[in-house]
């Protein structure tokens, strides 16, 4: 198996998540892939962006792995974040921090510490202002 470090696993999620876009119905959760981590739990932590039905089919299929750790969810739609929430306990996962409230609310998220990288599940009209603010948070 390939060895990952932190900035090639940041260029290869951002490839996937483009993959994802042209097709949904694909499903990654089940590949194996081992990372050089610097954390103590020896995991990746992922943030999200927007949980509707797409968002949170990514939500399950990260759910399912055991080298990542969701920390933090952000949407408008008080129902999307209920389900994601739901989603994490049945995958016996903790609940998410949660950011809502306004359409800037993602800002808050990227300025978090334990965020190594974001998936972004929006409409387009939000998705290169939000993408393009998670490359400059790093």
């Amino acid at each position: 198996m390939k060895s990952f470090n932190r900035r090639d696993f940041l260029k290869t999620a951002a490839l996937t998540g483009v993959g994802l876009s042209m097709n949904p119905g694909l499903n990654f959760a089940e590949q194996k892939v081992k990372f050089q981590r610097s954390k103590p739990n020896g995991k990746v932590n992922i943030a999200f962006i927007g949980v509707g039905l797409r968002g949170r089919n990514h939500v399950e299929n990260i759910a399912k792995r055991n080298d990542v750790d969701i920390t933090a969810i952000c949407d408008l739609d008080p129902d999307a974040i209920t389900q994601t929430q739901k989603i994490l306990r049945e995958h016996s996962r903790k609940e998410a921090n949660v950011f809502t409230g306004d359409e800037y609310a993602f800002m808050d998220l990227l300025e978090r510490e334990d965020v190594d990288g974001v998936i972004i599940s929006t409409p387009w009209l939000w998705h290169t202002r939000m993408a393009v603010a998670a490359m400059k948070a790093g």
